[in-house]
């Protein structure tokens, strides 16, 4: 009880007299503060760990699915094409050559449209999610540079973390 009366009398900022330009709030008011401050970035610093590890920067499955799809089909254009011009050519009266040229004709017209259709959905997912995770890098390095700065006032020595590698052990 009297400790949260003196924490709520000591959070409430008196006045700065005039001619004086320190605040007259004890410096253990603000080193609570502080820690506050602290913990709230170390959390929001977690949360966007957390999202930015939750972000894909792969193709999704249907632009995969697309582009192999398309992969595989796109060549029969190829062959359709020469089917096509057999028929017209070399045997002028003959259907199979020209049933087979236009069935392996749109296949590959399909294949085709399927490849650009899943490089095309696949590239642009792929820069909106690496643009998105590049935002929230930012937002965390601007976090972990306001906890430094913090931390600094506060006294306590900001080391980066000493990694060890094999040659080094």
């Amino acid at each position: 009880m009297g400790a949260a009366l003196l924490l709520m009398l000591c959070s409430a900022t008196p006045p700065v007299p005039e001619g004086r330009g320190e605040s007259l709030v004890p410096p253990s008011v603000h080193l609570v503060d502080g820690i506050d401050r602290e913990r709230e970035l170390d959390r929001q610093i977690y949360d966007l760990n957390t999202r930015i590890r939750a972000i894909s920067t792969d193709w999704p499955p249907l632009a995969l699915g697309l582009s192999f799809a398309g992969y595989i089909f796109a060549p029969f254009l190829l062959i359709g094409a020469p089917f096509l011009l057999i028929s017209t050519f070399a045997f002028p009266g003959s259907n199979v050559f020209f049933v087979i040229g236009v069935a392996t004709l749109i296949t590959g017209i399909v294949g085709l449209g399927c490849l650009i259709a899943g490089i095309l959905t696949g590239v642009s997912s792929q820069a909106d999610n690496n643009a998105e995770r590049e935002r929230l890098l930012d937002e965390r390095r601007q976090l972990e540079e306001e906890l430094k700065i913090l931390r600094r006032s506060r006294g306590e020595e900001v080391h980066a973390p000493v990694f060890l590698t094999i040659a080094e052990f």
